[in-house]
């Protein structure tokens, strides 16, 4: 990538796209930059990225791989980036200071990261991370990575606790044990939530676990396998409009709080088997039978004989 971008010293918006692999130093030297936009495969940003002080959006396509040394050398330093509102995808490995350099983007909103770990690797990658001090954070995307060939012993081992911020309104989970899911209305402002490639021991989602969203009114579903999701009440998710339920082709039960739930609007069924848009023909009977409520879509796409699977 050439230097002379740098001289475009009033660029307020950069998109780059191609073969490059760096980004240079001199990066740091567009003072008015506000967005930046990176299309690449494997892009190594400088460590000076930290100090662009107006940035406010940063997109990379792929993930910006944070290493140790630059973790060590950029974060021993204030943080320039309070400006900062939107970041994806920021990768981190575990044994790395996960609240020492997510600390480094104080007014973030909107957060993507993909969370690493090599199979060789020592680190622990079992504990707590506190999140909760990040005040301004609405959106959080946070996925697991494994090695391909990765075993799913890997993943049952792998217990991380966060301490989400109670401000969140929309989480995203992807590749991850069931015990990373706030319990006890942890997130009263949640209003979008999903659940993608869960892990849950013994294929069984029980909601009498005090899982709370109080506010939630979209939930998808995504790539499980568990069999019965049970419990609970509509105390669970009082004001949920839209279920989304996609590639969960063992599913068999579901709550029956479902029926219940005079907000629902809409429930979709992708990806799987004649008996899981079963269930969702079941939730639509029990709202007409209980309530009397006859509008509710259920919608569906891609689905299979479950005696074809």
């Amino acid at each position: 990538m050439s230097t002379e971008i740098a001289l475009l010293v009033e660029l307020r918006y950069l998109a780059l796209q191609g073969t490059f692999d760096s980004v240079p130093p001199t990066i740091s030297d567009l003072l008015n930059l506000e967005t930046l936009i990176i299309k690449g495969k494997d892009v190594e940003l400088p460590y000076n990225i930290w100090s662009t002080l107006k940035l406010r959006v940063l997109y990379i396509s792929s993930c910006w791989f944070l290493n140790s040394s630059l973790a060590h050398n950029s974060l021993e330093r204030p943080s320039g980036l309070y400006n900062l509102d939107t970041f994806s995808t920021l990768e981190l490995c575990f044994g790395q200071s996960l609240e020492k350099i997510i600390r480094q983007l104080p007014n973030i909103r909107k957060l993507k990261c993909l969370l690493s770990k090599s199979i060789e690797s020592n680190a622990d990658c079992n504990g707590i991370v506190a999140l909760d001090f990040m005040s301004r954070l609405e959106s959080l995307n946070l996925t697991r990575g494994y090695p391909s060939g990765c075993e799913v012993e890997l993943i049952e081992r792998c217990h991380i606790v966060f301490r989400f911020p109670g401000n969140l309104k929309k989480l995203t989970l992807s590749n991850m044990h069931s015990s990373i899911i706030p319990k006890g209305g942890e997130l009263p402002n949640l209003v979008v939530l999903k659940l993608i490639d869960i892990y849950f021991e013994e294929d069984i989602w029980d909601m009498n676990e005090d899982w709370e969203f109080p506010e939630l009114k979209f939930l998808e579903l995504a790539n499980l396998s568990i069999v019965r999701w049970s419990g609970g009440s509509n105390d669970h998710f009082p004001y949920l409009q839209k279920l989304v339920l996609r590639a969960c082709s063992s599913l068999e039960e579901v709550p029956s709080c479902l029926g219940d739930i005079t907000t629902l609007q809409m429930i979709e069924v992708h990806k799987c088997g004649k008996s899981v848009v079963s269930l969702g023909l079941k939730i639509k009977e029990d709202q007409k039978n209980n309530w009397g409520i006859e509008d509710i879509h259920v919608l569906t796409s891609d689905i299979y004989d479950t005696d074809d699977a």
